[in-house]
């Protein structure tokens, strides 16, 4: 049966639908002869496959009628029937169908993403999650909700690291009997799931009403398994809220991003589809949609040239005319708004391969870059914005660890120590020998601003073990080899205001680096140190240079006197557009700063409510 439906698949693919109508046709003979429910579930759901390859929505819906719940093939099936269904809709313009199946969709896409189990089905749904994110996304900007559009383009970003580490779950933060649970229940939904396609291919005739009520009772146990699941999702939530909207698991509103705006600022929120990208801005009172006619390819391969010509010699005016075309292409379109005109600050949600985009480069027609009028904060999902900036601890003695644990392979870095240690009041300095992962991790645990400057490696292959390198300790401890992993990193109870890593691509996922899933970003140093509690990181995009790092650094911690993190990080930078000897974008815009933006002690103002 399987086969046949492979087969349907292929040839409609291969535009032979002859080919295909008879390849389903066979399938059904096949399923009327089986006579069993599983056999049934397959049938319909590959049917709606060949029929939407076809592009005839109307028999889409018609193999998948809404009554049906693949509960054999488990939430993997059902995810990706409503999924089909809710594509079908939009076809035929029912939007508020549309919108009901694909939120369907999307809680099915959400609970499978929990769960490393379901076979190689689960691969081939989550692996589309895109396309199931835009169909909504679309459905709901055709009935005009706009808000709600822009919440769920904000689901559909920081999923990966949660994906790419399933022990999270044991976070330090998390109540480790609800996530043993969790676990636990996973295991009982893949076993039940498993059970039922094993009755259903078990031929015993003469037990037949006991087989029937032998799976109906599976039936019940799965499905109570499955609610019992998603309250413990639910409670874990509850106990690591800031872990889980971080790591997508939970969200917050528009209405609570809104209110966790100041007044000067907008949030400019990107969305890329296959042939078009989305910008919401986000502003105290409104949220507006735009759409912008230019496929995630191009983008991609705007973004990566512009990567390339600013860090190449000789390239500049390549690169100027790169970064020109690109804030035509997502500065412009907005710059128009009233929102935009009175921020003085934005707040940058990037997706795809805009994650890779040094935005504060961006040049209008004029020769102005993007950071000389505007203060950039980049987050990996606007939801994590309230939960940043809740915080109302007061960090204002907080004291400084600068680390440089190369200082006579990596020069600059020296310099950089001493300049950072004289900009930085109540600063201990750990060099050489004496700059351990030991020393570091303790750093990070009791509060202190922390900043490090050294080797960064980006594991393009496993990015859980990108890692900072520093000086191995004496100890004999794993927690103290001289390289702290990403993985090591979300064990720590990071507990510091500013975390800045002056190291090579520190803020840079595995994604763009390889042909995997590049519509998403990987697990990275800056992302990683954001869960785990920093309120601010400043990381690099790319390998930046050793002279220029120390007086940009320099420049940083000198305005971070007077400023906020953000604030402090586009003084730098536009100083050094100003230098004559460090203008070049190379310099200076690899550099973004991810977290609340503000200083802790800056938090505690509660902000004004919004409707």
């Amino acid at each position: 049966l399987a086969d046949y439906l492979g087969i349907a698949e292929i040839a409609q693919k291969e535009k032979h639908p002859d080919e295909a109508r008879k390849a389903v046709a066979q399938a059904g003979a096949l399923a009327v002869k089986l006579n069993v429910p599983i056999a049934s579930e397959n049938l319909s759901l590959g049917t709606a496959r060949v029929a939407d390859l076809a592009g005839d929505p109307a028999a889409v819906l018609s193999a998948l009628p809404a009554n049906l719940e693949f509960v054999r093939l488990g939430p993997v099936a059902a995810g990706e029937a409503q999924a089909l269904r809710a594509r079908a809709f939009g076809k035929l313009g029912q939007w508020p169908e549309a919108v009901a199946a694909g939120k369907k969709a999307v809680s099915a896409l959400d609970m499978i993403r929990q769960s490393l189990g379901e076979g190689p089905l689960r691969s081939a749904f989550t692996s589309d999650n895109a396309a199931i994110y835009t169909d909504l996304i679309v459905a709901l900007l055709q009935l005009g909700r706009t808000s709600e559009a822009f919440e769920v383009a904000d689901a559909a970003r920081g999923r990966s690291l949660l994906e790419h580490l399933s022990s999270l779950r044991q976070s330090v933060r998390t109540s480790a009997r609800d996530a043993a649970e969790a676990d636990r229940l996973l295991r009982r939904i893949d076993a039940l799931t498993q059970q039922l396609r094993t009755a259903d291919t078990t031929r015993a005739p003469e037990r037949t009403v006991a087989l029937r009520k032998d799976q109906k009772r599976l039936v019940a146990s799965l499905n109570a398994a499955r609610n019992e699941y998603e309250d413990r999702i639910r409670r874990v939530a509850r106990t690591d809220p800031r872990g889980s909207v971080l790591l997508g698991t939970s969200r917050m509103g528009a209405a609570e991003v809104r209110r966790a705006l100041e007044p000067n600022e907008i949030l400019i929120e990107y969305f890329a589809m296959p042939t078009r990208l989305l910008t919401f801005v986000v502003s105290r009172d409104t949220v507006v949609s735009l759409s912008h006619n230019v496929s995630v390819d191009d983008l991609g391969n705007k973004v990566s040239l512009a990567s390339q010509l600013v860090t190449r010699p000789g390239a500049a005016t390549a690169a100027s005319n790169v970064l020109r075309g690109l804030h035509d292409l997502l500065i412009d379109p907005i710059a128009q708004l009233p929102q935009y005109r009175q921020a003085s600050a934005i707040i940058v949600v990037p997706h795809s391969a805009l994650t890779y985009l040094p935005f504060a480069a961006l040049a209008s027609r004029d020769g102005k870059r993007l950071v000389e009028s505007k203060s950039i904060l980049v987050l990996p999902s606007a939801s994590s914005l309230p939960l940043l900036r809740a915080s109302a601890a007061d960090s204002r003695d907080a004291k400084s660890s600068v680390f440089a644990p190369f200082p006579a392979e990596l020069r600059g870095t020296m310099e950089e120590a001493t300049a950072v240690k004289a900009e930085t009041k109540k600063a201990r300095t750990y060099l050489a020998a004496n700059a351990t992962e030991l020393q570091l991790r303790k750093a990070l645990s009791s509060g202190d601003n922390v900043h490090v400057a050294s080797h960064a490696v980006l594991n393009q292959t496993n990015p859980m073990f990108s890692k900072i390198e520093l000086h191995r300790g004496n100890s004999g401890s794993p927690e103290d080899d001289g390289s702290l992993d990403v993985h090591e990193i979300l064990s720590i109870p990071v507990r510091s205001d500013l975390v800045y890593l002056s190291g090579c691509e520190t803020g840079a996922g595995a994604a763009w680096s390889t042909a995997f899933r590049t519509s998403q970003d990987y697990a990275t140093l800056s992302q990683a140190i954001l869960y785990a509690g920093a309120q601010n990181v400043v990381a690099t995009l790319w390998r930046i240079d050793d002279a220029g790092a120390s007086v940009f650094a320099t420049r940083f911690y000198a305005a971070l006197a007077h400023s906020s993190p953000a604030d402090a990080l586009a003084i730098a930078q536009r100083q050094m557009i100003g230098d004559r000897r460090y203008s070049a974008p190379k310099y200076w815009a690899a550099y973004v700063v991810s977290g609340s933006g503000l200083p802790r002690s800056s938090q505690s103002q509660q902000r004004a409510s919004v409707p």
